[in-house]
């Protein structure tokens, strides 16, 4: 999509400040912290070994000059953060109350089924976004030739 944008639009990314998924917006705007979770970013910017953004991705998908507008990475376990005080108040909320920013749907589910250790594999529905658990480095993987 960012790629469509760059080449129809490019006014339109002129304008923009953050690259965020709806949940991402979501979290900024009840925490006040721009930022996304890996899962969400592992389909395209990322590193998964790192789990840090790769800039050698965005060289080449021909997007470097985007990198900065692509939030911080915190993982969804690292994230909860408390509702920003004012806002808190005004939606009748406990000071207390606890946001994250949340994973990726797919890993949701996966998470949610019980797909969790080595091995376990999981066909998720018209996504046709098979997963399975490898408890090895992704450089280490040697996949089979299938031509």
């Amino acid at each position: 999509m960012l790629k469509w944008v760059d080449k129809h639009e490019p006014e339109t990314l002129a304008r923009t400040r953050y690259m965020m998924h709806l949940k991402d917006h979501l979290y900024y705007k009840l925490t006040g912290i721009v930022s996304t979770d890996s899962t969400d970013q592992s389909l395209v910017f990322i590193n998964m070994n790192t789990r840090a953004y790769n800039d050698e991705l965005f060289k080449l998908y021909g997007l470097e000059k985007y990198r900065d507008r692509f939030p911080q990475i915190i993982e969804s376990a690292d994230s909860a953060k408390p509702v920003q005080a004012g806002l808190a108040e005004e939606l009748g909320l406990s000071g207390n109350t606890l946001v994250t920013n949340g994973s990726m749907d797919v890993a949701a589910c996966a998470v949610g089924a019980g797909v969790v250790g080595d091995g376990d594999c999981s066909i998720i529905g018209t996504a046709a976004i098979h997963e399975m658990v490898i408890n090895k480095q992704y450089s280490d993987i040697r996949l089979p030739d299938l031509r």
